[in-house]
């Protein structure tokens, strides 16, 4: 109870104190001008208390909550629509204003991703002939394999007999059978490295060897030695990893400005990871129902083989660099679907204006509309115009037809 005492306590005499401070350095002599010309500049819309903005009387007097004079609060000055306040309590009370100028704009967006193997660089190794695996040399998921390397090797009665027919087309020089017999024997996945040792040695290979077509790692071993095997029957996965995917998932709201080609940076999240530099091949059409965010696919070049499937990673995406206008993100007053500024024209006069807020980078925010290049705004103190219970209602006056 006592700590709320002294809070309370301590909150009345930081007013007390800032409301005397105010009225021993007013000078009656100086401050009348310039009340003289704030009233010139429109009718007194009511006074009130600047410790108490959001209660209004009627007329001057005292003020019922410090030791101090009510103050006017002006309406529609010479710049119409706009409102007038006495530029000294502007000053008084931390009102600061900037120029909007023209910068230039870079849209990028954080995200995380995961490492995956490019779908487009894997393959499928399958018998074409009924048989056995009688010999594996890959023995399990991960091994590293190169292109032409021998994976294991085949036992089949077709390809036996489909050899001899290759042989007895050449020992007999029969013209009209030597394509049918080694064109067989290609469909059978015999290449043409084997056709060539065959018909040099003269006698058929018992085993035919199973070759990978690409260079990468086992992603699934399907069979093992020993195995029985029919025709079209998969036994090997591979997958190339010299180039790799980052899924990344980009919400919704951040993502409007992401096309194919653009940069992405990704570093892995191991310490000391290095950044490794690629772009946007692609944008999946569909959207997550569940999560509001868009699938992006990133290419990276992987000759080290430093990026393995399943690693996390953070991603930058950046798009091409525009110049813009732009104000502090401080400058803007958001209400329900509005966006306003405080536009500054001097002298005491501030006129609210509806703007069209675009990319926000930094503590900076795009102006697409509602502003040009050298205008004056409010960054800080728009208290002193936007409280709840006036300005609110000043903004509805000025920017008609919007509704908070």
């Amino acid at each position: 109870m006592s700590t709320r005492v002294n809070i309370l306590a301590g909150v009345v005499l930081l007013g007390a104190g800032i409301s005397i401070g105010w009225w021993l350095n007013r000078d009656p002599a100086q401050s009348t001008p310039a009340d003289a010309a704030a009233s010139s500049a429109g009718a007194v819309l009511y006074w009130y208390d600047p410790m108490r903005p959001e209660v209004q009387f009627d007329k001057p007097g005292p003020s019922p909550f410090m030791d101090m004079a009510l103050v006017p609060k002006y309406g529609a000055s010479v710049d119409e629509g706009g409102i007038a306040i006495n530029p000294r309590m502007a000053q008084n009370l931390g009102v600061r204003t900037t120029l909007v100028v023209e910068a230039s704009l870079a849209p990028s967006v954080t995200v995380t991703g995961t490492v995956g193997v490019d779908e487009r660089r894997l393959a499928v190794v399958t018998t074409r002939a009924t048989g056995w695996i009688e010999r594996l040399d890959v023995r399990a998921t991960g091994d590293p394999v190169t292109r032409g390397q021998r994976l294991g090797a085949l036992y089949s009665p077709e390809l036996l007999a489909a050899q001899e027919e290759l042989l007895l087309a050449l020992r007999t020089d029969d013209q009209a059978l030597l394509p049918s017999a080694r064109r067989r024997l290609e469909l059978l996945g015999v290449t043409s490295e084997q056709l060539d040792r065959i018909a040099r040695r003269g006698v058929p290979d018992r085993q035919i060897e199973i070759v990978a077509p690409i260079g990468g790692i086992v992603t699934e071993l399907l069979v093992r030695e020993g195995a029985s095997v029919a025709a079209g029957m998969p036994i090997v996965n591979l997958a190339d990893l010299s180039r790799v995917w980052v899924l990344a998932a980009v919400p919704e709201a951040q993502g409007a400005w992401l096309k194919a080609g653009q940069t992405a940076v990704v570093t892995l999240a191991s310490p000391g990871a290095v950044p490794i530099e690629g772009r946007v091949d692609y944008l999946y059409p569909e959207l997550s129902a569940e999560t509001r965010t868009n699938r992006v696919r990133i290419v990276l070049e992987n000759d080290r083989l430093v990026l393995r499937p399943g690693m996390s990673a953070r991603v930058i995406i950046r798009g091409e660099s525009r110049t813009a206008l732009v104000v502090p993100s401080e400058a803007l007053i958001r209400s329900g679907e509005r966006t306003a500024i405080i536009l500054a024209k001097g002298s005491g006069q501030f006129h609210p204006v509806a703007v069209t807020a675009g990319l926000e980078q930094g503590d900076q925010t795009e102006i697409r509309s509602g502003l040009k290049a050298g205008d004056r705004v409010v960054v800080s103190g728009q208290f002193l115009i936007d409280s709840e219970a006036n300005l609110r209602g000043v903004l509805d006056r000025l920017l008609p037809g919007e509704k908070p």
